[in-house]
Order: structure tokens, then sequence, then C-alpha cells
């Protein structure tokens, strides 16, 4: 896994997973800064992937 220590979103919001693959707890950031992982409402500095709402994974891939 990750750690972040900070997040800059500029454009649309995301969904984030604590585990790669985009697996396990989801939190979405919205435009905004979030110096660190309180601020994104998270327990932890883990980040295992993340990828912007609306898209989705399907068997041929990410989607709209």
């Amino acid at each position: 896994m990750n750690r972040v220590n900070s997040i800059r979103v500029e454009s649309r919001a995301w969904v984030c997973f604590d585990h790669p693959d985009f697996r396990g707890e989801q939190l979405i950031l919205e435009h905004g800064d979030y110096p660190d992982f309180f601020h994104w409402h998270s327990h932890s500095d883990h980040m295992g992937s993340c990828r912007p709402v609306g898209m989705f994974q399907n068997q041929l891939g990410f989607g709209i």
C-alpha cells in the first residue's frame, strides 16, 4: 500500500480505495485540498487506488 501525505483535487470527484485494484473501503474526494488523512475522513494514511467518479470497471476494462 502507498502512504499519502496530502491530496489536491483540481477537477471532478474521485473515489479512492484503501486497497489496490479498487478494493476495500471507499471514500469520495471532491475539489479542494486535503492536507492530511484526517481531512479526507480516513483512519489511515494508506491509499491503494483512485479513479474518477462515474468510471466503472467491467470485464473489458473501464467504462463511463
